[in-house]
């Protein structure tokens, strides 16, 4: 992402950082300074939040499970459908674990066009091993060739 943005003439700067006039932003931090822009983008980037589940400590973030770990899991159940859940829901599913993906919204993909997370559960190109679930609103869902879009649903509730 580096490169990329070096590539585009961007100045990566690192540290907190304060517009503190038009055009005008003050960094504190590794690129500490006061620096003059026609355009400021301040990208505050992001941290895994444990929702108020009881018994959630047991559980591994999203920056923990790329810690690695010494074994490989049999089934996992991962927590949000957005973007970086189904990347996780994805891999791990390739490798052969029973993966289950938690979603709150109607659909995977919440904040992408609708027909990416309505049209399948688990983009894939290859068939896993064993198939995946996901929650589809109030169905779990698995891909298939048989089922519409290439699902098979359990009826809602």
């Amino acid at each position: 992402m580096e490169s990329l943005l070096k590539g585009a003439g961007v100045t990566l700067l690192r540290g907190r950082a304060v517009i503190t006039a038009p055009e005008n932003v003050r960094v504190t931090g590794e690129s500490g300074g006061d620096y003059e822009a026609r355009r400021i983008l301040i990208a505050t980037g992001s941290v895994p939040v444990r929702p108020p589940i009881p018994g959630l400590e047991l559980a591994m973030t999203s920056d923990e499970l790329l810690e690695g770990t010494d074994h490989l899991y049999r089934s996992i159940v991962i927590i949000g459908g957005g973007v970086i859940g189904v990347e996780f829901a994805t891999f791990y599913s390739d490798l052969g674990c029973s993966v289950t993906l938690l979603e709150g919204m109607d659909r995977l993909l919440p904040n992408m066009d609708r027909e990416l997370g309505q049209n399948r559960a688990l983009p894939s190109t290859t068939p896993p091993r064993r198939p995946p679930a996901a929650p589809w609103g109030r169905r779990c869902c698995a891909p298939s060739a048989a089922g519409p879009s290439g699902m098979d649903c359990l009826p809602r509730d």
